[in-house]
């Protein structure tokens, strides 16, 4: 399916309109679900999600961040000054750019349908804006950085510096760096950095949705989600 005679700004328009759709079909599968309703009418509801997600999927202009305000979150920037005043979003995604396509892009979507202000180059950078400086506005006005820690992320310089700047946020205890092991074994991770080896991460192995759902549990709560090894 193709989108032809059709404007940018409207591209985006719809694409924001139907996150907004996935976003309040998901909140009314997460009800039904608290309320008891059987596996079959569940699955059905996620059937009818995937299927507007795959129309999402067709408009390939990503909204700005003006029109993420459609979706609704858990704490608007504004309300969270009093917390802190420089929060703008609520985490920023640091990975390598090998594994966006099959990944950390999709990963990105489905933590903003689930209603977090997300830090993502794709969704943040503008033409004319500097790299460097984006980049250290969203590592220091982020409230978490998730990172996905794969072979490509290890082998590249910028990812390792966006961690570094995040691992320094961590100084006084606060946890700030939340860890997604993507295409990368224990002992691989170990042999590199035994330090993030320890962590307790999310695996992308076990599926988006499951990881962002890990995920958002963290951010909105502060509490560690249970994650397998």
């Amino acid at each position: 399916m193709v989108v032809r005679g059709i404007s940018v700004g409207s591209s985006r328009y719809a694409k924001a309109a139907l996150t907004l759709a996935v976003h309040r079909r998901w909140e009314d599968r997460e009800t039904r679900a608290r309320q008891g309703w059987p596996d079959a009418a569940l699955r059905s509801l996620e059937e009818d999600i995937d299927r507007v997600r795959k129309v999402t999927d067709v408009f390939k202009h990503e909204p700005s961040n003006v029109l993420w305000r459609l979706i609704p979150r858990h704490q608007t920037p504004e309300a969270s000054t009093s917390a802190h005043p420089a929060w703008h979003w609520d985490v920023f995604i640091s990975h390598a750019d090998e594994d966006k396509e099959d990944f950390v892009r999709p990963l990105a979507r489905a933590l903003q349908v689930r209603g977090l202000w997300v830090w993502f180059d794709e969704f943040t950078l503008t033409v004319g804006d500097s790299l460097r400086r984006s980049i250290d506005s969203g590592l220091a006005r982020s409230r978490f950085g998730v990172v996905v820690i794969s072979p490509h992320f290890l082998d590249k310089e910028w990812p390792q510096k966006e961690l570094d700047g995040l691992t320094a946020r961590e100084v006084d205890g606060t946890k700030v760096i939340l860890p997604v092991w993507h295409g990368i074994t224990a002992e691989r991770l170990r042999a590199r950095s035994p330090t993030l080896a320890d962590r307790v991460a999310a695996k992308s192995t076990n599926g988006i949705d499951y990881v962002a759902d890990k995920l958002a549990q963290t951010i909105m709560t502060g509490h560690a989600p249970t994650a397998t090894r």
